[in-house]
Order: C-alpha cells, then sequence, then structure tokens
C-alpha cells in the first residue's frame, strides 16, 4: 500500500466548504482524484448542511479543470485567495442530497 495524497473538506470562508485534492505526481492522472474527490463531496452534502462546495484551481492546471466540470462543478469566475489567483469553482447542492 502506498501513500498518495490526500483529498477532503476544508472552511474556505466564513460561508463556504471547499473540497480538494493533492495528490504525488506518480499517481496523477490513474482516476484517484475523481473517485476520492466524489467521495469527499457525497460526505459533504450527505452529513453538512451545506447550501454549496467550491472549489479554487490554478489557471495552469487544465486536468483538475477538467475534472471539477465531470463531477458536476460549475466555473464561477476568477478569484484570488491566499496571495495568489485561481479559477473558482461551486457546485450547489444536488436535489438527491436534500436539507
Amino acid at each position: 500500500m502506498t501513500f498518495v495524497g490526500r483529498a477532503g473538506l476544508r472552511r474556505y470562508d466564513e460561508n463556504d466548504v471547499e473540497v480538494g485534492v493533492c495528490l504525488f505526481g506518480f499517481s496523477s492522472g490513474k482516476g484517484i482524484a475523481g473517485e476520492s474527490l466524489g467521495a469527499a463531496i457525497e460526505f459533504g452534502f450527505r452529513r453538512l448542511p451545506l447550501r454549496r462546495l467550491v472549489c479554487v484551481v490554478r489557471p495552469t492546471n487544465i486536468r483538475s479543470q477538467k475534472a471539477m466540470l465531470r463531477l458536476g462543478f460549475s466555473f464561477a469566475g476568477m478569484t484570488e485567495h491566499l496571495g495568489a489567483v485561481f479559477r473558482f469553482y461551486e457546485m450547489q447542492r444536488p436535489g438527491k442530497f436534500a436539507l
């Protein structure tokens, strides 16, 4: 068994929770990010009273941008976060996870 990275939820700001993933390079492109993010998204909407989840992606990270769209996130514009510029994505609570 090999540690390949991490995925999960964290507080983005006073209103939102962010979903994110950080993988070691050797594990990229194997579907691990999508699978682990899917589990984090499901956990967030099943267990927490969230209106939406958000995600920030570096403008140069095309693979992650495509993954966010495949997972159901919508591009909402550019944002500055922690001193850097990111693409901002959001996912509204799906109907199957009614509050």
